[in-house]
């Protein structure tokens, strides 16, 4: 299977042909999220996410902050880091 992502309406292209480190970490975030309800059906209401978005920026960690609230509402993420401004993110 062939993964290709548009990038900004200039065409398809492999994610790590012109995205940056943050926005391969953001879209590997959303394709492991996909996947696992995909493959777990609701079944499974917890995951552990073990310092995935180091190299995301503050913005779009914000973003899936708000994803994670929204879209997953009765799951529980523990999520580890040792980026103070990325544990205040999810106390808000």
């Amino acid at each position: 299977m062939k993964l290709l992502v548009d990038f900004y309406g200039r065409g398809m292209y492999p994610p790590h042909a012109l995205h940056s480190e943050g926005h391969q970490d953001s879209m590997g975030i959303c394709l492991y999220l996909a996947l696992s309800e995909y493959i777990n059906k609701g079944l499974v209401g917890a995951t552990v996410l073990d310092d995935v978005v180091m190299s995301v920026d503050a913005n779009h960690r914000k973003s899936l902050c708000r994803v994670l609230n929204k879209e997953f509402k009765d799951h529980q993420f523990i999520i580890t880091t040792h980026d103070r401004s990325w544990a205040q993110q999810f106390k808000k």
